[in-house]
């Protein structure tokens, strides 16, 4: 581990336990446990989420004075040969540090060489009522029609650092399919991963993946 990440981390640390700081951390871990909410009785169709490990990383808007460490974390998942599915639910953990976020934007990719291309549907969800927990379901409304293919999900937090702080996208134990992707755009991390990139090769400490389940109906 390099001096930077160590800095990263230990600072990361003190935000999981509800310290504040001055500028956004790219990462949390030994985070405190969180209870994983499950979303309605619509039918699960892809499961991803495991055993929290604890770990995070950020994925969030930010107001414009922080325009720089705007950042955006994306898993992918699989739908197989012969389904058509219709995704109206996303379960999901993660951690605020403060919260609440006053959006979650929930973005859908399709694959291209193994990482997020085209972006195929975009919402936004107004959180549930706010009760410290970073884990919640997200409700697309009409949602999201998909036809066999592999395809990205990113799940992105609109909330304000001034006064909400951050939001983090809990990582299972393993890694499922291709690992968990990360960006940067305007590089305030300075960790060089500006566009799409595994996540473990921008911050090594994390474990490469992110809790989420797909719900809806299959056909």
């Amino acid at each position: 581990m390099t001096a930077r990440q160590f800095l990263l981390l230990t600072t990361a640390i003190g935000l999981s336990a509800g310290a504040f700081a001055d500028v956004p951390r790219v990462a949390v871990q030994h985070a405190t446990p969180h209870r994983v909410v499950h979303a309605g009785k619509a039918q699960t169709l892809y499961d991803q989420m495991g055993n929290d490990s604890g770990t995070g990383i950020n994925s969030q808007n930010y107001e414009a004075d922080y325009d720089a460490y705007d950042d955006e974390a994306a898993d992918d998942f699989i739908v197989p040969e012969g389904a058509h599915w219709k995704i109206t639910l996303v379960d999901m953990a993660g951690y605020y540090n403060e919260g609440p976020a006053d959006s979650m934007g929930v973005y859908f990719y399709k694959d291209k060489h193994g990482k997020p291309g085209k972006r195929i549907a975009q919402f936004t969800v107004i959180p549930p009522p706010y009760n410290g927990n970073g884990s919640f379901p997200l409700d697309l409304g009409r949602g999201v029609k998909l036809k066999p293919g592999h395809y990205w999900l990113s799940i992105q937090a609109n909330q304000r650092f001034d006064f909400a702080g951050q939001w983090s996208w809990a990582s299972p134990e393993s890694t499922t399919d291709n690992p968990a992707m990360w960006r940067n755009p305007n590089g305030g991390f300075e960790l060089g991963c500006t566009e799409w990139t595994v996540e473990t090769t921008c911050v090594d400490y994390l474990k490469g993946d992110h809790l989420f389940a797909l719900k809806g109906k299959s056909k």
